[in-house]
């Protein structure tokens, strides 16, 4: 996983979050944000059903991933107490992971793919943004030239957020999850970077 430097996105009216690189450390706290966003929606992997790993298995699964150059995983931080440097971590409100989907396969060395995940009261500020450019910067740095993500249809947040960021619809996957009973598209998005 690339290390990339610590930044301060003001958001449009929470304040200020920390965006930066997770580290073996934060297990505990991913995992606590894995487990809100299952309960908020039913547009990420997450459910509310699913088994996780332990927190210390947890760290391991990040401390091996800060050995691949090839993938970069973000996390937002809110906080609540300020120093004169940065402001002290309190909780993690917002992750995304860039990975590369065919490592060894020679025909698709330009692909990248990503997804995202922010806890419903920080919706609406800036924060998936931010980390999205923060990922394209990365990915051309190491010789990406299209990235890729797929969204549920019926998130409207997150497909206008990446359409007015340049994604576009190259595809539909019909009847890709089967939700509560009901069937749920999934859209292809794609932007040359």
């Amino acid at each position: 996983m690339a290390k990339f430097a610590t930044i301060s996105h003001q958001t449009k009216n929470k304040g200020v979050v920390i965006i930066r690189t997770l580290c073996p450390e934060d297990g505990p706290r991913l995992l606590k944000h894995y487990r809100q966003v299952a309960l908020e929606s039913n547009h990420t992997m997450r459910h509310v059903d699913e088994t996780y790993s332990s927190p210390t298995e947890t760290s391991k699964k990040l401390e091996f991933l800060s050995n691949d150059a090839k993938s970069l995983c973000l996390g937002a931080f809110c906080h609540m107490n300020f120093s004169d440097e940065w402001p002290v971590e309190t909780r993690l409100v917002g992750t995304a992971a860039f990975h590369l989907p065919y490592t060894n396969h020679p025909w698709y060395q330009h692909l990248g793919s990503f997804g995202m995940m922010i806890e419903k009261s920080w919706w609406g500020q800036g924060i998936g943004s931010a980390m999205l450019s923060i990922m394209e910067r990365y990915a051309q740095k190491i010789g990406i030239s299209k990235m890729e993500a797929l969204v549920r249809s019926e998130n409207t947040r997150a497909y206008n957020l990446y359409r007015r960021l340049g994604y576009t619809v190259e595809g539909t996957r019909t009847k890709a999850a089967r939700i509560e009973g009901q069937w749920v598209d999934e859209l292809y998005l794609a932007k040359f970077i």
